[in-house]
């Protein structure tokens, strides 16, 4: 059996199918390269140039934790979208450490290897097209324990700790989502960098007022998700969110750069197989992203892990996809 990287029509498929990941800001802050027909790279794209143009957030996610864990997402589709080819896989994570920064992942097709995608691998698949973020009140109906549970098993399977939170845990997180909120909006730089990825100024790049979500009513301290919208004055509706959301927390078991990439994949796996249920999720990250009370939500949460987000899932009655960029930027040969 040829190798997918060795056909062009299968390359697109797979390459596409890692382009749907979520990322930060819509930033899509991947390239991958193939480097011969049986391995290709994961590179973060973080330097600017005529085709690829920065992604580095470097006011929101300084240390590129958000960068990671978009490009480990991504990962996880392309891992997908390999194995439903029949082909067997094999991923290294940072494997040029002390070396490149930027190479992430390398995966290699494992020749002479060939075994049909499990029912799992092709559900999660399947659902790749049908997972979108959500920044809207959810329906009332609340997602059914059975399914939080396969969730926190889903993320396991990738080394990350999927936990519900508890009332007071959830009040915790409330409170450090406003006052990251405040803290942010004042801070200009913060505002030109949101308004940079809020503004249309890139074709298939960041976030579109159409996705922004809706303005939160006054003095409510819901909802935790980012107000990318707070000062266009551009009519959305206000909406009221849940006064009791269901929350939970990903974790790790460190903070470190590895770690990042197992949370992305942990998060997309977890997302995709809420998807196959016709379950959302809302991602939440803010709080995390503002150093001076990131290590005081970990102990105000009493989390034994590093948290990496805050994720929230319901039903919904419809969905909107964001733009993604065509896969001629995003892929390079050598």
């Amino acid at each position: 059996m040829l190798s997918p990287f060795a056909n062009d029509r299968s390359l697109f498929k797979i390459i596409r199918a890692a382009q749907l990941a979520p990322s930060v800001y819509n930033t899509q802050p991947w390239s991958f390269w193939v480097r011969a027909d049986d391995r290709i790279e994961l590179r973060a794209n973080t330097s600017g140039d005529d085709r690829h143009p920065d992604r580095w957030l470097d006011i929101t996610d300084p240390a590129s934790r958000e960068l990671a864990i978009s490009c480990g997402a991504a990962l996880f589709n392309l891992r997908m979208a390999i194995r439903v080819t029949g082909h067997e896989l094999a991923a290294w994570l940072l494997p040029d450490p002390g070396g490149d920064p930027t190479l992430l992942a390398s995966v290699e097709i494992v020749t002479g290897r060939v075994r049909p995608p499990s029912g799992e691998e092709q559900e999660l698949y399947d659902a790749i097209p049908r997972r979108h973020t959500y920044r809207w009140p959810f329906t009332g109906r609340r997602v059914h324990a059975n399914i939080l549970t396969e969730l926190e098993f889903a993320a396991a399977k990738e080394r990350g700790w999927l936990r519900v939170l508890y009332p007071f845990q959830v009040t915790s997180w409330l409170h450090a989502a406003g006052d990251a909120e405040r803290e942010f909006i004042r801070d200009r730089r913060y505002v030109a960098e949101l308004r940079r990825w809020t503004s249309g100024a890139e074709p298939g790049l960041g976030v579109p007022k159409t996705a922004y979500g809706p303005q939160p009513p006054a003095l409510s301290m819901n909802p935790p998700v980012r107000d990318f919208g707070f000062d266009w004055g551009d009519g959305r509706p206000i909406e009221r969110f849940e006064s009791h959301p269901q929350l939970m927390s990903l974790a790790t078991d460190y903070d470190r750069p590895l770690d990042w990439l197992r949370a992305g994949q942990a998060l997309q796996r977890l997302l995709l197989h809420a998807a196959t249920s016709w379950v959302s999720a809302s991602i939440y990250t803010e709080p995390l992203e503002f150093e001076p009370i990131r290590g005081l939500i970990r102990s105000g949460l009493r989390l034994a892990a590093a948290p990496q987000m805050v994720l929230q899932f319901g039903r919904v009655q419809t969905m909107q996809a964001t733009a993604r960029r065509p896969v001629n930027e995003v892929l390079s040969f050598s």
